[in-house]
């Protein structure tokens, strides 16, 4: 019988095995070819490190998050994106406005406001219809929330807001599982008592990234390894696993940044940006829900309800204009009913 199962195993490793080189060799991989088309989470961010593909005529390399963006950028894509002194998405410098509400916003290009102008990001938007309030807009494309937490440990000090907004959609829970993304990048793992464990730092500037993994994947069997971490990937992101995991690395390190925004005496709102890309960008909203169960006190906030209210059918991708515009609206009118918003009004600051 033991030989009966042995000949079943082998064959049908032999079986994965024609299976993977066949279609390694049906895609017709090799490192000058572009693998945009395939490679996906992990594994495209480690191609995209290797051959610099990342838009660093636009983001400067970041010693601890791994990219910003350049400073005092004034008009370009075709004089839509202009950023400050310190990179961020503002025509003008942030500084302390203590007669003023402040909110610092933490996300991704949803919240930098990527293909539209400044005036039409949501943050600035949410700015200029409360002029109560001073928005400090540091989304990043393509951060993740681990990205997130970094930043706003790095900068809370500067703005002493009275509110942190953590801005995220679905990906940004995959983006702080990777060590790689548009380029190398930070990454938090658990230690044994749940605690945040900090790795895959210092970061190499660009060049070096791309010179040791060139090293590592220039040779002939290259390809095929890009291909079977993508094939690995895969299958592990199928595992129930892989999304308890996820979730709790996700789950630890937001408790982390509302816990950074009280010690700084400032309160704390998690938002869950809708998105139209499919499915997969539901698993936010799923995350969300969980949380929030498990965490009653901390401030949450969806946005797919006003959006499906809003309209049936949205353009996907990045925000226009009037999806900004809902967002702002949206995550205004809760900034409205916290505790931290009716103690600045009883100070006086009323219309």
């Amino acid at each position: 019988m033991w030989r009966k199962w042995m000949t079943i195993s082998l064959l049908l490793i032999i079986v994965i095995l024609i299976v993977f080189l066949g279609h390694s060799l049906y895609l017709g991989i090799s490192l000058k070819d572009n693998y945009h088309n395939i490679l996906t989470g992990n594994t495209y961010g480690i191609y995209n490190a290797m051959i610099q593909q990342f838009q660093w005529a636009s983001h400067d390399f970041h010693p601890s998050r791994g990219w910003t963006p350049k400073r005092n950028v004034a008009g370009a894509d075709n004089g839509r994106t202009w950023t400050n002194d310190r990179g961020y998405r503002s025509r003008n410098p942030y500084v302390f406005q203590p007669d003023k509400y402040t909110v610092l916003v933490l996300g991704d290009s949803f919240t930098f406001g990527d293909e539209v102008a400044n005036e039409d990001a949501w943050p600035e938007i949410m700015g200029t219809a409360e002029d109560r309030l001073h928005v400090i807009n540091l989304g990043v494309s393509g951060y993740g929330i681990d990205q997130m937490l970094i930043t706003e440990r790095e900068t809370i000090s500067d703005y002493n807001p009275q509110l942190v907004i953590l801005a995220f959609i679905s990906p940004d829970l995959d983006r702080a599982m990777w060590s790689y993304f548009a380029a190398a990048k930070p990454r938090f793992t658990l230690n044994p008592d749940g605690s945040l464990l900090l790795t895959n730092v210092p970061l190499d500037d660009p060049i070096t990234t791309a010179a040791r993994l060139k090293e590592h994947y220039s040779s002939r069997l290259g390809p095929f390894r890009f291909l079977f971490r993508e094939y690995l990937e895969d299958i592990q992101e199928l595992l129930p696993r892989y999304e308890r995991d996820r979730d709790k690395l996700a789950t630890r390190i937001i408790e982390q940044a509302e816990e950074c925004a009280r010690a700084s005496h400032g309160d704390f709102l998690l938002v869950q940006l809708h998105c139209t890309q499919g499915e997969d960008f539901d698993i936010g909203l799923e995350f969300l829900a969980r949380f929030e169960e498990e965490h009653p006190r901390t401030n949450c906030l969806q946005t797919k309800k006003a959006f499906k209210e809003s309209s049936p059918t949205w353009p996907s991708g990045h925000y226009r204009r009037a999806g900004a515009e809902l967002a702002a609206n949206v995550v205004l009118n809760k900034i409205h009913t916290l505790e931290s918003w009716r103690e600045f009004e009883s100070k006086g600051n009323r219309h």
